[in-house]
């Protein structure tokens, strides 16, 4: 079963039609697997690799374009299913996002850049299952903060909390 959900995050649809407290409950579902794609080619991707599945899985995507190139021939494998993607190295901070909010995350990163602060960047991909390993590398050698568009609690930074509150941090 793939159940895809239109207008995750925050949307300009107003207040009523918001999609930021879906991950609060879904992430607790057992053997759901949480996909959010930062693009149409992702989406596409996503798509294709979760047919293949003998699970559940949900992907969450937000309403409209993510203005970026749609390259239909592009295959699925560029994407390996529960791994995040590096977007952009760093060495003083790890900028974890999801979905639209890459590209957030890469125009802080470029800003960031320009008072001398290196940022790495992810496309977290899957919020279930999360790579933990990517995180905690990272966590390990520099601070990590999140961007997402969900609620407070249940989200990108709660897996982050989770995977690491046992860990040993940075700084």
């Amino acid at each position: 079963m793939i159940i895809c959900t239109d207008r995750s995050g925050i949307v300009d649809d107003g207040p009523t039609h918001h999609g930021i407290h879906d991950l609060s409950f879904l992430r607790n579902m057992p053997n759901l697997s949480i996909l959010s794609p930062r693009d149409e080619n992702e989406l596409r991707a996503m798509l294709i690799k979760s047919y293949g599945k003998n699970s559940p899985v949900l992907v969450r995507y937000p309403k409209g374009s993510s203005g970026r190139h749609f390259d239909k021939s592009l295959l699925p494998d560029f994407i390996e299913w529960g791994r995040a993607e590096l977007v952009a190295d760093g060495s003083d901070v790890a900028i974890w996002a999801a979905g639209g909010e890459v590209s957030t995350a890469e125009k802080v990163s470029d800003i960031l850049a320009a008072k001398g602060i290196s940022a790495l960047v992810v496309n977290t991909r899957f919020l279930k299952p999360f790579d933990e390993a990517l995180l905690k590398a990272h966590a390990s050698r520099m601070p990590v903060v999140s961007i997402e568009d969900c609620q407070m609690k249940g989200g990108l930074a709660s897996n982050i909390d989770e995977a690491l509150v046992n860990e040993k941090h940075h700084g």
